[in-house]
């Protein structure tokens, strides 16, 4: 009987050691997925930054142009 005993609690210390792992192994992949997953959203901010800068240069050079041409209309 003690054999029996002592064979349960090893393949149960074996199945929670396995249930474990697995649950660590789960936890790693999901943070590695954030991580990409900040990568990518930080890289999409930063082209947003640029299309957003580049729009204000060209909103102000479409200002720019439209008083050149208010000033040659006032001529």
């Amino acid at each position: 009987m003690e054999l029996n005993n002592a064979i349960e609690l090893l393949v149960f210390a074996a199945a929670l050691i396995g249930v474990y792992v697995k649950l660590q192994v789960k936890l790693k992949e999901f943070e590695m997925r954030l991580v990409a997953m900040e990568a990518q959203i930080k890289q999409v901010e930063h082209q947003d930054d640029r299309i957003i800068e580049k729009l204000d240069e060209l909103y102000q050079k479409l200002m720019d142009i439209q008083v050149q041409l208010q000033n040659k209309q006032n001529r």
